[in-house]
């Protein structure tokens, strides 16, 4: 509890240091790599645009002969004050998370699905230096997950299904470009 406090009171210290129309060492345009806590993370490309308003959305397919993995999500973003290498903003986001895996036990095939889809909303921080730009989100979010099971002598089944919540904290790197 600590630690959000302290995010927090940075987060409002910082508002308080430039204006919004400082000129600005971020840039437009952001190609980078995003890790979530839950439920995606992946290869990810961020907007800006001159009204403050912009987006993201990142993904990655892990496909192995008897695993595979697909996760992706957007993000809508709104800049509250954006300072010369900061910017403080608020998101909401949509993330899904599909697991697939192939097991051979014994005599039979066993296959495991689970999806996960999410729906988060909270604060960000945004520090840019040259042509280097780190993200940091800390909210909430919603999950809702599917489990199913199978092996060759059964049909699908839905084994579980139940909604969850949880911290949605992330952290993204990005290299930038395109001035505003």
């Amino acid at each position: 509890m600590k630690i959000i406090k302290m995010v927090v009171v940075l987060l409002v210290l910082c508002s308080f240091v430039y204006s919004a129309d400082t000129p600005t060492n971020l840039k437009k345009h952001n190609v980078g790599y995003t890790i979530n806590a839950t439920p995606s993370t992946g290869f990810s490309y961020r907007y800006w645009g001159d009204n403050s308003f912009g987006f993201e959305c990142f993904g990655v397919p892990v496909i192995k002969p008897n695993k595979r993995i697909i996760s992706f999500g957007a993000s809508g973003l709104k800049s509250i004050n954006r300072s010369e290498y900061s910017n403080i903003f608020v998101y909401t986001k949509f993330d899904y998370r599909g697991d697939y895996k192939k097991s051979e036990y014994d005599e039979y095939d066993v296959i495991d699905k689970e999806n996960i889809y999410g729906l988060g909303i909270g604060p960000g921080l945004e520090l840019g230096w040259n042509m280097i730009t780190v993200s940091f989100k800390l909210g909430y979010q919603i999950l809702y997950s599917t489990k199913f099971y199978q092996n060759k002598y059964s049909d699908i089944r839905e084994d579980d299904k139940y909604i969850n919540s949880s911290f949605d904290v992330g952290i993204s790197v990005f290299y930038s470009f395109g001035d505003f």
